[in-house]
């Protein structure tokens, strides 16, 4: 059976980010109104992955309980000394600012999955080359975000 999934979602609580002198919002969205959303475009699964916090994925969480069509995965994308690490399934928030591998294994510990998000970011942190070296399970392919014709045609690769 085929599904659709959105596995890399950010709400309000994702904070800012920077590009250079830019300085802009992660996401601007409630949680509530992304499931609302994610339910009309027909997904079936959606993972919340705020940066550094689970703040959006438990009111997501309590939000798609009114959805019997939708999954919803709590998430969070952790900033390491290496870069960027997305873990799904979690329960409780990952500490920021530990090593790639020490993160990996704080999401391993929940039973959580570990995911490569934009590993060849020329914008973000990223986890480049060490995406061969790191236990993880899944690497990132397309990012919205990344509109540049190096980063996700790089991690199609």
């Amino acid at each position: 059976m085929l599904g659709r999934a959105d596995t890399h979602v950010h709400t309000k609580y994702s904070g800012f980010g920077s590009l250079g002198p830019l300085f802009f919002p992660e996401s601007v969205s409630d949680p509530e109104d992304v499931v609302k959303h994610a339910t009309k475009l027909g997904d079936d699964v959606l993972c919340i992955t705020d940066h550094n916090t689970m703040k959006g994925a438990f009111k997501a969480k309590e939000a798609a309980r009114a959805y019997d069509n939708l999954d919803l995965v709590m998430g969070e994308e952790i900033n390491t000394t290496d870069g960027e690490i997305v873990g799904l399934w979690l329960n409780e928030e990952i500490p920021r600012g530990m090593t790639a591998e020490e993160t990996i294994d704080e999401i391993r510990s929940q039973g959580g999955v570990v995911v490569a998000p934009h590993p060849f970011s020329l914008h973000v942190p990223a986890l480049q080359e060490r995406i061969f070296e790191l236990d993880i399970d899944a690497i990132e392919t397309i990012n919205a975000g990344h509109i540049d014709s190096y980063s996700n045609a790089k991690a199609q690769r």
